[in-house]
């Protein structure tokens, strides 16, 4: 969706809002500690699709995901990387935060 039908009045704008930026950082403030949303996000899934979880050992391809569980944090257009900054949570502070990926020889880091 284009930004102008974002911004509409309710009602008219279209369908549909940003969450994977804003899911860790919400999911802690709902269940509290980061083991249990770890657990409920990405190793649970992993188990019941049948795909392996990812090890850190050496010679191992790289494939993690770097938080912050104290990174407090405001949730703005400009804070958000998708391409779409349409989210019920802009102007609220949350706190956790991912703060890098490390995909095989690849790292994004915000």
């Amino acid at each position: 969706q284009d930004h102008e039908e974002k911004i509409l009045e309710l009602g008219r704008r279209a369908f549909g809002a940003t969450g994977l930026e804003t899911s860790f950082s919400v999911s802690l403030e709902a269940l509290v500690d980061a083991e249990t949303v770890i657990e409920k996000m990405a190793v649970n899934p992993r188990k019941i699709l049948g795909i392996p979880v990812p090890e850190i050992k050496p010679g191992a391809k790289a494939d993690l995901t770097l938080f912050n569980p104290e990174t407090e944090w405001e949730v703005s257009e400009k804070s958000l990387h998708s391409k779409s900054v349409n989210s019920p949570y802009i102007g609220k502070k949350l706190k956790g935060k991912p703060v890098g990926v490390i995909r095989g020889k690849k790292s994004f880091f915000a």
